[in-house]
């Protein structure tokens, strides 16, 4: 549970929890003008500075980016982690960090690092710890938000912040996607997110696929003047034809008759070829390591002892007589490092030369033998006609395996469309087999959702969880009214609060929960008295923490039953009136 906020700054009034229902109150008073609210009592900034200390981010209109007056502010959250209470700094400023105080760092967080008497963490990596210390998520489990649990998507269902947070119970953006949802949602249910990982994986994987496929499919149909419908059969057709005249002219060579002294020419011309391209091959070779000696040679230059003397006695140093000797001995042995050096290069670069001169004598002689035998083949003309044969069918040859490639790859795509069609629907049968598994843990969810709605509305609402087509889980609910708003928010009020029970009963567990005031935006006094009398109940007998950010004038006072005593529950009153009422004591 959260036990503190705290701020580095005296006119920042802290916010003090315990368990069980905490209410912060917002005062609006009578002669608060709208000049007086200019950033009202700071009341749902509790929410974002809780959100900023657990790692998340700012956007532009968050007032950490929009307000200098904040920009030296460093803000610290007090919770329980694991059973350790410890304190969580996180500033403005530096914003890619955070601080620790309090526990057994070293025991609770291995991976923090240690400076300055300061115990941190890259706020990237507290996001991932936060998932081991908050949810009981492994390494790999905290590695991605798209398809496996992330503590940052977690953490924003249990203290939504943004308006468009209190819409549907199942998300906490307005674009956020499906997979995600399924994803997050499968975790805090107790149920097995593998399988809508898994689905949205094969999802993708087949919408990548069958784009590819078209793509590929209209590029040889554009190439070949084919039609798109018809690409895979014109291609195999084509494959047929064209395999049967290589076959032919396959034959052909096989038959062609040649003297055998022009096939002896023949294989003595083509042996002659291939020396000349390894000697060729070998003098290029040995040229850049004469050209490679060469520099190494002008770049070797010796140690220039007087200008060394020049330098330190222009930083006011003099060498003694003894540094000075031992100074010119170094010299020395260098210099004749670099002569003996030198000399064992000259001698390899002569080596080096020899071997191409006597390279170039053999190239001439074996360029001037195979200069004979083309003379007698190219007059004869059997090796044209032969050459010529030997080209069309290599064409041929050629255009055959083009084509067989490009009928592979639409293959491919196809059968790897038709295996994610197979996965799937083992996907779907696993994942109603592990459905049915879980019942148990379904129908406690199923219960506990119409218990807290049954609680705020004459007909209960139901919490509609099943196995959709692809594999994943379908996520929805039914209630009387569900498209009014205040019925919406109190789904998800209910929806949040049936989670928060769930997850109290958990060894690792976040063990809070916090709702700003546009929960209940749209709802009329008498289900927010009930909501504020279920949401006591609930966290005291679950042992959870729910904090409650209240407007003054959006309590239900006449509603609420008479032992219920909201300041029994209020720890913090702040007002909208003057330049110190609200939560930061300064006016931006």
């Amino acid at each position: 549970m959260i036990h503190s906020v705290t701020a580095n700054r005296a006119s920042f009034k802290p916010v003090r929890l315990h368990s069980g229902l905490n209410v912060v109150l917002a005062e609006r008073t009578t002669s608060a003008s709208d000049r007086d609210s200019r950033n009202g009592s700071g009341k749902t900034s509790v929410v974002r500075i809780i959100q900023w200390c657990l790692g998340s981010g700012a956007k532009a209109d968050h007032p950490f980016r929009v307000a200098p007056e904040l920009a030296s502010w460093s803000f610290t959250l007090t919770l329980d982690l694991r059973g350790q209470r410890v304190s969580v700094t996180r500033s403005v400023e530096d914003s890619s960090r955070v601080e620790f105080r309090g526990g057994d760092l070293e025991q609770l967080i291995p991976a923090a690092r240690h400076s300055d008497e300061v115990t941190w963490l890259p706020v990237d990596e507290w996001r991932l710890e936060l998932g081991r210390l908050l949810f009981g998520l492994r390494a790999r489990e905290g590695a991605s938000g798209a398809t496996m649990p992330w503590p940052r998507a977690l953490l924003n269902y249990l203290a939504r912040t943004e308006r468009e947070a209190y819409i549907s119970p199942f998300k906490y953006f307005g674009s956020q996607s499906a997979a995600e949802q399924q994803v997050q949602h499968a975790f805090l249910l107790g149920l097995d997110w593998n399988h809508p990982a898994k689905a949205k994986q094969l999802v993708d994987e087949g919408k990548d696929l069958r784009k590819g496929h078209v793509a590929i499919t209209r590029s040889v149909a554009r190439e070949h003047r084919i039609r798109p419908d018809s690409v895979e059969a014109e291609l195999e057709a084509r494959i047929v034809n064209l395999r049967q005249e290589v076959e032919r002219r396959a034959k052909q060579l096989r038959g062609f008759h040649v003297v055998e002294q022009y096939r002896d020419i023949e294989v003595e011309a083509s042996e002659l070829t291939q020396q000349l391209h390894e000697l060729a091959a070998a003098n290029v070779a040995d040229q850049q390591r004469i050209e490679f000696y060469v520099a190494a040679i002008e770049e070797e230059k010796p140690a220039d002892l007087e200008r060394l003397r020049r330098t330190y006695e222009e930083a006011g140093i003099v060498f003694g007589d003894q540094l000075t000797k031992r100074l010119e001995d170094v010299q020395g042995f260098h210099q004749q490092l670099i002569l003996n050096r030198r000399e064992y290069l000259d001698s390899e670069i002569v080596r080096l030369e020899i071997e191409i001169a006597r390279r170039d004598k053999t190239k001439e002689r074996l360029d001037d033998r195979r200069a004979q035998l083309m003379k007698v083949l190219e007059e004869s003309g059997a090796l044209d006609e032969y050459q010529e044969l030997q080209s069309q069918h290599a064409e041929r040859v050629t255009r055959v395996e083009r084509l067989q490639v490009e009928l592979d790859n639409l293959r491919r795509f196809e059968t790897r469309l038709a295996e994610i069609r197979i996965e799937k629907q083992q996907l779907v049968l696993d994942a109603r087999r592990d459905f049915d598994a879980r019942r148990g843990a379904i129908e406690e969810a199923i219960r506990i959702f119409g218990e807290n709605t049954d609680a705020l509305y004459p007909e209960p609402g139901s919490l509609l969880i099943g196995v959709n087509r692809d594999g994943g889980y379908r996520l929805d609910y039914d209630i009387a009214k569900g498209e009014s708003q205040g019925v919406q928010e109190m789904v998800v009020f209910a929806y949040d609060l049936m989670v928060a029970e769930l997850l109290s009963r958990h060894a690792t567990k976040p063990g809070f929960l916090v709702h700003d005031s546009a929960i209940f935006d749209g709802v009329d006094e008498r289900q927010r008295a009930r909501a504020l009398v279920l949401a006591e109940r609930k966290a005291r007998e679950c042992g959870f923490q729910y904090l409650s950010l209240l407007n003054s004038d959006s309590i239900p006072t006449t509603d609420l039953p008479r032992d219920f005593k909201l300041a029994d529950h209020t720890v913090l009153t702040l007002s909208d009136q003057g330049e110190d009422g609200g939560l930061f004591g300064i006016r931006f």
